[in-house]
């Protein structure tokens, strides 16, 4: 129909109009939020295995639509934050959900950007402490990696609780 919105011509974010399109929003959300619980799971698996590649954590998260948690963080925010969309009925539950998927992305950003510089600068500063393993700056690149490392696997099991918790809320 001519000037009607569907939920794939609606960006990112914007809200929703009607209750078609908030139906179609909410089993995006549930949809997405499976795949993410899973991607996640995988990571986490995959991280331990020592198989882990960067792509897959870009898929979970990241700043753009093309990962899961971002689309469902914005999705999420459109549903349950935009007083147009949202009902007077809704429970506090729903409150809760949107809450705890934006916790959720920043706590597997935080994964991210430790995996990332444990993966990208671990290697060269290994063989760079290899080589001259003595000195204040060799001393705080040890501390700096060995605290990212605890960080990135505190973070992916912080990551993976809060999945699970979301889900239970779900």
């Amino acid at each position: 129909m001519r000037g009607t919105t569907t939920e794939n011509d609606r960006p990112h974010g914007m809200p929703c109009v009607g209750p078609d399109h908030r139906e179609r929003l909410i089993a995006q959300i549930v949809r997405d939020f499976m795949a993410a619980y899973g991607l996640a799971r995988r990571i986490g698996v995959e991280l331990r295995a020592g198989t882990l590649e960067f792509a897959t954590v870009e898929r979970l998260v990241g700043d753009s639509p093309r990962s899961l948690l971002f689309r469902l963080k914005e999705d999420c925010h459109s549903l349950f934050r935009d007083p147009g969309s949202r009902r007077n009925d809704e429970p506090q539950a729903a409150e809760l959900f949107d809450l705890a998927v934006g916790a959720l992305f920043h706590e597997a950003m935080k994964f991210r950007e430790s995996y990332y510089l444990y993966t990208a600068y671990g290697p060269r500063a290994r063989r760079s402490l290899e080589e001259s393993p003595s000195g204040p700056l060799a001393q705080g690149f040890r501390r700096l990696f060995d605290a990212g490392y605890r960080r990135m696997l505190e973070s992916e099991a912080e990551t993976e609780e809060l999945f699970r918790e979301t889900r239970e809320q779900l």
